[in-house]
């Protein structure tokens, strides 16, 4: 018999071949090596288990050896993931191997500008609004950017003044 992980090479051979990297043998009494199922892997010729790929990762195909990172913009949310899933409008993902998008509502570059979108599926950052800054402005919707004024202005003490009463 041979080894877990292992096969015999052929019909009463007493030589066994180890399975490879992607596939495994969990019995000694194993005849042939099984694919790892696809969002797991094994790693090393002649494993008895497979491995699911961690959260931010994924094996797309069964017998993969190794995960693969999500690309910035897409994440994988759970363990044994095999497919990498785009940030929905209005979210990014800004690195590698994430597991959570972020939303443009929270965004930050360094700059003074408090309002920022994704229009796109699969943003890696957010951009800032048109109406950033602009007088009048109240928000802007963090996936389309799209700006919402005030419906009526008001002077720095916050005092209703009639030469500013306009749509920005």
């Amino acid at each position: 018999d041979c080894g877990a992980g292992t096969i015999a090479a052929a019909a009463g051979a007493s030589a066994c071949t180890d399975c490879a990297a992607g596939t495994i043998a969990a019995a000694a009494t194993s005849t042939a090596c099984t694919d790892c199922a696809a969002g797991t892997i094994a790693a090393d010729a002649a494993s008895t288990v497979c491995t699911d790929c961690v959260a931010g990762t994924i094996a797309a195909a069964a017998g993969a050896s190794a995960c693969t990172d999500c690309a910035a913009g897409t994440i994988a949310a759970a363990a044994a993931s095999t497919a990498c899933t785009d940030c929905e409008a209005g979210y990014y993902a800004d690195a590698e191997a994430m597991t959570v998008c972020s939303s443009c509502e929270n965004y930050e570059d360094g700059e003074d500008r408090p309002y920022y979108y994704s229009v796109e599926d699969g943003a890696v950052t957010c951009d800032a609004c048109a109406c950033n800054n602009q007088k009048g402005t109240d928000t802007c919707a963090f996936a389309t950017g799209i700006c919402t004024c005030k419906e009526l202005y008001n002077d720095a003490r916050g005092i209703f003044d009639p030469d500013i009463d306009q749509r920005c």
